[in-house]
């Protein structure tokens, strides 16, 4: 009964933040038809580099403290010292603050060059001058999301993405329609800086003010053990951002600005997607994680479960994508983005092995292994990923990049399950593996019978494979979860 129970708890938590996630795709995939429409192809571009670039400035900046003070915060809140969790709190506040000013100073002193590297001419110094304050408010908003996050604070997590996702995009929309590309600075600074203020709120809403006096030594334990997790983790996370913006500006070296846009609107649908995922893990997972870190046997019982779930949950999503894309492609954006339709198709593919990959890349974040992690995850992954991706780019276009993702997908998949195996005894369930490959051959399929079959026979076909994929779905949630039985106890307490 307890482990069934642990399972209901993992599977609410995956659906409270699955489904938050999801209306933040929504609005964000409206916010993405509007730059479509307002800015077109170019425009797009120019956004996603200022958004790459503010990124990994913020990586940098932040020394990696968000995701290692939510460690130290969830294994004080399992143990339930709550001066320890103020005294954390207290000082990663005063972290945050230090890392927030000191991006957005690199950012104006750098104002000039960072124009040159990203455009190649200096006309767009002033707007990187203006999104240093854009930059302060991402890194703030930051500090209070990790601590709602340590302190397994959910509903307020929860409710407090919904709101900035909504607030940030009506108060962005009026630049973005009266000024057009000019407007893109003062949307963005605006949006940040409403994102910050709904955390804030939320983070310290009905806060018990507890005066915990913490001495010069106590400050310096703490606040070394996150910086020197988090110098690792910055760094590792910033490999990350900078391969994604240097593929950008590879992008738009050896193809143009408007290939940038196109990529980056496949990029957004498709792994759009993923952050259902990215956000299940951060918000709940990895506080789970960590506070059981030192119990091998618990990790893998939380992480196949969690793994399970969050499978039959892209799964769907991904034969939704794949069928509905030149819809998706049309309502979302415009016709002038149609020519990224298979783009798309092919990208759906590296969804579900994702899953796994985020998954044990968790694994190490809890046991704080701190040069595991940026060995095989950071550089040696995610490097060969984006290696790989320029290769395809230059001899095969945007087609040959997407598919890159998938290959890359699969080869960190196989590399961070023999890394998780031989250091922490981490192995996959054979029913999660065997459940992966048939979701993956049902994928397939669709995307062979798109390509052999026509007219209503391919329309019927699609039908019924989705349905069926919807239908086993349902009844797999439904052993492991029991649907019916919620119905039917809902109904009664309705009655």
């Amino acid at each position: 009964m307890k482990q069934n129970d642990n399972y209901n708890d993992i599977a609410k938590s995956t659906f409270i933040f699955g489904g938050v996630k999801a209306v933040e795709i929504i609005v964000n995939l409206t916010k993405s038809k509007v730059l479509a429409l307002l800015l077109g192809p170019a425009g797009v571009g120019i956004q996603t580099v200022f958004v790459s670039l503010l990124a990994s400035i913020s990586q940098f900046s932040s020394l990696g403290i968000f995701q290692s003070c939510v460690r130290d915060i969830s294994q004080a809140h399992n143990t339930g010292n709550s001066q320890q969790i103020v005294k954390i709190v207290k000082i990663v506040k005063k972290l945050t603050l230090i890392t927030a000013f000191g991006g957005g100073v690199i950012c104006a002193v750098f104002s000039r060059y960072l124009s040159y590297f990203s455009f190649e001419n200096y006309d767009y110094t002033y707007s990187f001058l203006f999104l240093s304050i854009a930059l302060v408010f991402w890194t703030l908003s930051y500090g209070e999301v990790a601590i709602m996050q340590g302190r397994r604070q959910l509903k307020r997590l929860a409710l407090a993405s919904l709101s900035g996702a909504f607030l940030s995009l009506l108060c962005s929309f009026p630049f973005y329609y009266f000024w057009r590309e000019k407007g893109i600075v003062a949307a963005l600074i605006i949006s940040y800086a409403t994102v910050f203020i709904i955390n804030y709120i939320f983070a310290h809403r009905n806060e018990n003010k507890t005066d915990v006096h913490i001495s010069n030594k106590e400050t310096k334990k703490i606040g070394s053990t996150i910086i020197k997790l988090g110098i690792i983790l910055m760094f590792g996370n910033f490999l990350m951002t900078l391969f994604g913006f240097i593929t950008n500006i590879f992008i738009n070296k050896f193809g143009n600005i408007s290939d940038v846009g196109l990529f980056q609107s496949t990029y957004s649908i498709t792994f759009g997607n993923l952050s259902i995922v990215v956000a299940v893990l951060a918000s709940d997972f990895y506080p789970r994680l960590s506070a059981v870190c030192e119990n091998n046997l618990e990790i893998k019982n939380i992480v196949n479960k969690q793994m399970e779930l969050l499978m039959l949950i892209i799964f769907p999503v991904s034969i939704l994508l794949i069928i509905f894309t030149p819809l998706a492609v049309k309502v979302l954006l415009s016709n002038d983005f149609l020519v990224i339709v298979p783009l798309i198709r092919y990208m759906s593919i590296a969804l579900i092995v994702r899953v796994l990959w985020h998954s044990m890349s968790y694994i190490i974040l809890a046991k704080a292994d701190r040069m595991t992690y940026l060995i095989y995850d950071a550089i040696i992954g995610n490097g060969f990923n984006f290696l790989l991706g320029l290769v395809c780019y230059y001899y095969f276009g945007l087609t040959g990049l997407c598919i890159s993702y998938v290959v890359g997908a699969i080869l960190i998949t196989c590399l961070l399950g023999s890394i998780t195996y031989l250091r922490y005894s981490f192995k996959i369930n054979e029913s999660n593996i065997k459940m992966l490959f048939s979701f993956l051959f049902v994928i397939l399929f669709v995307l062979f019978i798109q390509t052999k079959l026509h007219g209503l026979l391919l329309k019927y076909s699609l039908f019924l494979i989705f349905l069926g994929s919807i239908g086993s779905v349902i009844y797999m949630l439904n052993k492991k979860i029991g649907f019916s039985n919620i119905i039917r106890k809902f109904s009664r307490n309705g009655t």
